[in-house]
């Protein structure tokens, strides 16, 4: 009989796992995988060290999505990418430990299923701990920490893009910096069109001097900002980020 209850408690425990991961989903969408996925686990952050098992987790997960074993990361990304992760486990303290009682009554309440269900096997439910007798489905509690979750979820495929297919990323990142040209183009435009007192659809070429000077001006100050923004573009290409932590150019 109790080498039938392991057997049923392991399944007690994946079936446990996959309920939360379906109400997780509901609560929290794909941030979920932050609590049970694949390479993370919310078990991670009640360790003294989650950061590096983290790293590790990440690390084993690029190798294998870029199919290279050997796969490394220079020292500077690695710290970056550390530093990102760093700033989330204490915001979640309270979070997880509030998750983690819920998800021991999850397990209880599948035990419980389990022994219902397979009492002859297993033995009856008075057979169980009183305090492991969990006859309803216990509640999710509230988790007010969505907005930290969907950075770390949202960093972590950012990083593993990163390093798996920086080619992808710099694409990305050029997409980026040509929106802010357009919309830099646009801002001109209308500011000559505020100036020569028409439509920026009928702008045509200067009439004046004092046209001419007044573009010249404009023309002149967009190329110091095309300048910075070209800066700030190679910073991001070369480290990852903006020096912010985000991945944005900043115009203006």
């Amino acid at each position: 009989m109790m080498e039938s209850r392991g057997i049923a408690y392991k399944r007690a425990y994946r079936t446990a796992v996959k309920k939360a991961q379906e109400i997780l989903y509901q609560k929290i969408g794909s941030s979920y995988e932050i609590f049970h996925g694949a390479w993370l686990s919310y078990e991670i952050f009640m360790t003294s060290n989650p950061v590096e098992i983290i790293w590790e987790k990440f690390m084993k997960c690029a190798r294998k999505l870029s199919k290279d074993k050997n796969l490394l990361v220079d020292d500077e990304m690695k710290e970056k990418i550390c530093s990102d992760f760093a700033r989330y486990p204490s915001e979640l303290v309270k979070c997880i430990e509030e998750y983690d009682l819920f998800f021991q009554k999850l397990v209880y309440h599948m035990r419980y299923k389990e022994h219902m269900s397979i009492l002859e096997e297993i033995g009856p439910v008075s057979s169980m701990r009183k305090n492991e007798i969990i006859a309803n489905l216990p509640a999710l509690p509230h988790i007010s920490e969505i907005g930290a979750l969907d950075e770390i979820s949202n960093l972590w495929y950012f990083h593993l893009e990163g390093v798996t297919e920086p080619e992808a990323v710099n694409r990305k990142n050029l997409h980026i910096l040509n929106l802010s040209f357009i919309d830099i183009m646009a801002e001109l435009q209308e500011k000559v069109s505020q100036y020569i007192g028409i439509k920026s659809s009928e702008i045509r070429l200067p009439i004046t001097e004092e046209d001419r000077q007044e573009f010249r001006k404009i023309i002149a100050d967009q190329e110091k900002m095309t300048e910075i923004v070209m800066e700030d573009y190679r910073f991001l290409q070369h480290h990852g980020h903006n020096g912010k932590g985000g991945d944005w150019i900043h115009i203006g």
